[in-house]
């Protein structure tokens, strides 16, 4: 990042972003905050694949973006393969595909990790898309990926 022309000045977890999450106070870190040569600020958290739809992390996507569009700031959750929430969020899905998984859901409770081998088989459900499901209907759903598990 320090060779990138427009790149003015690096900070890493130089910002703290209070919120509540369950009626309690909690303070959010991100990882980087860039400030470009013309004064925009970029704010990135950098999360593997499989954690960054885990719920913890999903309520500090949510805080960041609610900050990050309070006060005019670009932001992104991403990964090594530069993937982000937002561009996994906005996947289509087969709405098939969707229905199945869902149903499965709600008739089983919850989804081990060889239930979701034995889904992912049958209806040819990749990763990005359990996750576009996942983001979807994270009010209702909650992912852990160690131990894997979807409820």
């Amino acid at each position: 990042m320090d060779k990138v022309s427009f790149i003015k000045d690096i900070k890493t977890q130089s910002l703290k972003i209070p919120y509540k999450y369950n009626n309690i106070s909690h303070f959010y870190y991100p990882d980087v905050q860039l400030i470009t040569k013309n004064n925009n600020i970029i704010i990135l958290e950098i999360k593997p694949l499989l954690k960054m739809f885990e719920e913890f992390n999903l309520i500090k996507y949510f805080v960041l973006k609610n900050f990050c569009n309070e006060n005019n700031y670009c932001y992104a959750i991403v990964d090594d393969s530069y993937n982000t929430i937002e561009k996994i969020k906005n996947m289509n899905v087969n709405l098939e595909k969707e229905k199945y998984f869902i149903n499965f859901l709600k008739e089983n409770k919850k989804i081990t990790y060889r239930q979701f081998r034995i889904i992912k088989e049958k209806i040819n459900l990749t990763i990005y898309e359990l996750f576009n499901i996942l983001i979807k209907n994270h009010k209702n759903l909650t992912y852990t990926s160690t131990p894997f598990l979807i409820k």
